[in-house]
């Protein structure tokens, strides 16, 4: 994960934590946002750098690879917005 990504990341985290002490969703809301944007630059980073990257660094068919990929997607963004 990049310096600045990984920055974003906490960002969101605190204003999320903020959101949640002072009762305000579209600050908790925004704070998910952040960190959402931020784990999937760190994804879309390791995939350029890593044609073969996978996040449990296991290597696949492209089909294979490809209907993972999206589960983890789906799955992170599940995570992320709940």
């Amino acid at each position: 994960m990049k310096q600045e990504d990984k920055i974003n990341e906490v960002k969101g985290k605190i204003k999320e934590k903020i959101g949640n002490i002072t009762g305000d969703s579209k600050k908790q809301a925004d704070g998910k946002a952040m960190q959402f944007k931020a784990k999937t630059l760190e994804g879309l980073n390791n995939s350029i750098e890593n044609p073969n990257y996978k996040p449990n660094s296991q290597n696949c068919e492209t089909e294979d690879c490809a209907r993972e990929a999206t589960e983890d997607v789906e799955s992170q963004i599940r995570e992320n917005w709940q």
